[in-house]
């Protein structure tokens, strides 16, 4: 246990294994919470195709569009809650070759230190992100599939960098 400035304690929870690395593992409670909140959009959204008395035929279109966009996305991110409930594996890892980043969909894998330029941690919408701006971007992206480069596409363009690290579902806490 350490103080912090104004001397209340602090508990740290970013202390080394034995390996020297600094394991930060995936909050169950949060996990579970976008899993659940997921699949309940998803069924809202399939719903909204079966509630929604169509006006016109294009007001129809226009629900079944939305219906498959709300079922698609929030599934995806509904089964891939699940998966990181199932699969017990570090969602960040920081060792001495760099940070290796398993903490959401479009994560990387391992960003080697000298890659690295800048790490800050900066809030967007009340979310901690923890944002990695390395030398080449573009090193980067063949990693990544069609959909997570697209997601690495937007980060870079709104962000200045294509690795973001969402803090809301790692055990971690910035207040």
């Amino acid at each position: 246990m350490t103080t912090s400035a104004n001397n209340t304690p602090v508990l740290c929870l970013l202390e080394p294994n034995a390996a020297g690395d600094i394991v930060i593992h995936s909050s169950k409670v949060n996990l579970w919470l976008l899993c659940l909140g997921s699949f309940a959009l998803a069924g809202l959204g399939a719903s909204l195709q079966l509630i929604t008395p169509p006006a016109s035929p294009q007001a129809a279109i226009f629900a079944t569009f939305l219906s498959i966009i709300s079922v698609f996305f929030f599934g995806i991110c509904g089964l891939y809650a699940l998966f990181r409930l199932i699969q017990n594996k570090p969602a960040l890892i920081l060792s001495p070759e760099g940070i290796v980043d398993n903490s959401s969909l479009i994560a990387v894998g391992l960003v080697a230190w000298q890659d690295i330029s800048t790490v800050s941690v900066s809030e967007y919408r009340g979310m901690h992100l923890v944002t990695l701006e390395v030398s080449d971007p573009k090193k980067y992206m063949p990693k990544r599939n069609l959909y997570t480069r697209l997601l690495a596409k937007l980060n870079l363009r709104f962000f200045r960098s294509s690795i973001q690290i969402s803090a809301s579902t790692l055990k971690v806490n910035f207040n």
